[in-house]
């Protein structure tokens, strides 16, 4: 089975595992919008900022992956025996697991400092075990940028750790063999195309919730606005540090005409100055007295909201042609 380096270990291993198994070729940004994931951008109120809704989120989109290319599913949530039994019998049957867990599983990974005090999660793809020494084998395609042991690499698994740190493990398989004809006729373009024209307002519209929700912070105490600042910049890193380096893998790809690209790029450049902004403006929130924090952070939100919609609209536009 091969493997490559990914932006996010969940999307990544989604595509080599699909690509494995149909003998397809997809780029990894597909596997995020083909599983609805730019529709899950923000939920919060100012009680409860970010919801735990990860593994939910996951778990659907592995569903929804499934369902586009006609795959079936088996999966296990268990932090027993089962877990490991579940994974050695997907080995017996040469079909790698998709695993995800919590990352104080993977030792020698070594998150940047806005992870190290979260509950992150982490996806690697187990493709072997050793059941006499207990120990899985798995391929991890995402290394953090912190950890100097290299882009990509097979690691060790014990059993015992697997079952305490493991939150669902996933079996996917064809229930037939496809034809070339049936392969052709998966035109995950066109979702493509679809997630542009109908779902590209859900991003952006979780924006304005944002926003809303920060408004009802004025009220509340330093410390409270801090903390959920706080929330805030962990979430925005994990969400949309992928998704955006994904907007300008999509744009590389779907523009053809070469005034197009050059006029989009100048809308993605200014669309991530957008983010270096509002990143600032949430580093110094520490610094800052509330009404002052909370304005300027929701001015750095509300430009977000604006390049983005240019972005995508100027995406949606030129694209059209090659979806048809």
């Amino acid at each position: 089975m091969k493997v490559n380096k990914g932006v996010n270990c969940f999307f990544s291993n989604m595509r080599d595992l699909v690509n494995h198994i149909l003998d397809l070729k997809l780029r990894e940004y597909s596997l995020f919008f083909l599983s609805g994931s730019h529709e899950i951008m923000y939920k919060g109120n100012h009680k409860n900022p970010v919801e735990n809704f990860q593994i939910q989120s996951l778990h659907d989109s592995v569903l929804r992956i499934c369902q586009c290319f006609n795959l079936s599913c088996n999966f296990n949530n268990k932090r027993d025996r089962t877990m490991t039994a579940f994974l050695e019998s997907c080995i017996a049957n040469s079909q790698p697991a998709l695993l995800i867990a919590d990352s104080k599983l993977f030792t020698y990974q070594t998150p940047p400092d806005y992870l190290k005090h979260a509950e992150a999660k982490h996806m690697v793809l187990i493709r072997g075990a050793d059941s006499h020494q207990k120990i899985f084998y798995a391929y991890d395609t995402y290394v953090y940028e912190t950890t100097a042991i290299g882009e990509q690499f097979e690691v060790e698994l014990p059993y015992d750790e697997v079952q305490r740190f493991s939150f669902a493990a996933y079996r996917i398989f064809a229930d037939k063999e496809w034809d070339s004809d049936e392969k052709i006729n998966i035109n995950y373009s066109k979702i493509l195309y679809d997630y542009l024209h109908a779902g590209r307002e859900s991003g952006i519209n979780a924006f304005s919730a944002l926003s809303n929700d920060l408004e009802r912070l004025k009220a509340l105490s330093k410390s409270l606005v801090h903390k959920y600042l706080e929330d805030i910049h962990y979430f925005l890193k994990i969400r949309y540090g992928f998704a955006n380096q994904y907007f300008g893998n999509m744009m590389d790809d779907i523009l053809v005409v070469r005034e197009h690209k050059e006029l989009a790029s100048t809308l993605y450049e200014t669309y991530l100055n957008a983010w270096s902004y509002l990143n600032a403006r949430l580093v110094l929130s520490n610094y800052m007295d509330n009404p002052k924090v909370i304005d300027r952070v929701i001015a750095g939100i509300q430009q977000i909201e604006e390049c983005q919609r240019s972005f995508l609209n100027f995406l949606y536009v030129h694209c059209k042609d090659n979806f048809n």
